[in-house]
């Protein structure tokens, strides 16, 4: 299957080269948009018009929509530009401790990639591939104690690439399987439950707080980690061990019976079950703080 997956990739991605230079283009937005926002704090409306803005032209123009026959264009429209800001802002929330995002985000992309693969969407795997290189990379100078870091300008484009690979790639392929099970439109979710879970229970903290969920603050769940007295390694480890859990249970999700893909569900509510007992154990010392914030 991987030889004949791959023989098709210089055509494929000559056929979609348009999309992906639209890709690029939205990268390279959102990259100045964090930029500035690292440099001087734009605020979150601002930064959410923007984010929108760079993913309408894949969504309109190239129809990276998510379930379009069964809520038609404009529902399909609307669904794909809030996942696009979910992921993008899930990433960015991410982002608070080193090698966090790197390496969360790399899991997430080879994952995600592999599906792309199985399902002869060559142009989303290429671009996964080279997500998941670069944050392999980068991730040798962003582990605790980190000497880079991603900040904004880089957050933001790994959330945007995750946000379109996982709209673009259907999850269905009539060449690769006729029964492709209607349940691997999940696979997303799964792959992606661990930023998804961070920036819920992000949301959820500010608003009992009667906060704003878009204004900083260190109630991210790796700080939360850190205060029930792990060190910034061993938080960044469990969450890092989840991620692939998560990960390796979604990626099945094509291959799998009605009951296995049951399995997987059972799974992913334990692992972030497990998450939230960890944080609901009595605060002990404060650990030492790590320079990056995510949001």
């Amino acid at each position: 299957m991987g030889a004949e997956a791959l023989g098709g990739v210089p055509a494929a991605l000559a056929a979609g080269a348009p999309e992906l230079l639209a890709l690029l283009a939205g990268a390279l937005v959102l990259h100045v948009l964090g930029l500035l926002d690292d440099r001087r704090d734009l605020g979150p409306l601002p930064k959410l018009a923007v984010q929108a803005a760079a993913a309408l032209p894949l969504v309109v123009l190239f129809d990276a929509r998510l379930l379009p026959q069964w809520l038609g264009p404009y529902g399909s429209v609307v669904l794909s530009l809030l996942w696009f800001l979910t992921v993008i802002n899930a990433c960015n929330f991410l982002d608070g401790l080193d090698g966090l995002l790197a390496s969360a985000g790399a899991i997430c992309a080879l994952f995600l990639g592999l599906t792309a693969l199985a399902t002869h969407q060559q142009p989303a795997a290429a671009v996964l591939a080279l997500l998941a290189g670069a944050l392999l990379g980068f991730l040798c100078f962003n582990l605790p104690p980190a000497t880079i870091y991603l900040g904004d300008g880089g957050s933001l484009v790994v959330g945007y690439l995750l946000a379109w690979a996982s709209v673009r790639i259907t999850y269905y392929d009539q060449g690769f399987r006729l029964d492709t099970p209607w349940y691997a439109v999940f696979t997303p979710l799964v792959v992606l439950a661990i930023p998804l879970y961070d920036l819920t229970s992000v949301v959820i903290l500010r608003l009992r707080r009667h906060q704003s969920p878009l204004l900083a603050d260190r109630q991210h769940f790796s700080h939360r980690l850190m205060r029930r007295g792990m060190s910034e390694r061993k938080a960044l480890l469990v969450i890092v061990a989840c991620t692939l859990a998560t990960g390796m249970g979604g990626v099945t999700l094509i291959h799998l019976e009605a009951w296995q893909a049951l399995l997987v569900a059972g799974q992913t509510v334990v692992v972030l079950a497990v998450l939230a007992l960890l944080e609901s154990a009595p605060d002990a010392a404060p650990a030492a703080s790590p320079e990056a914030d995510g949001d």
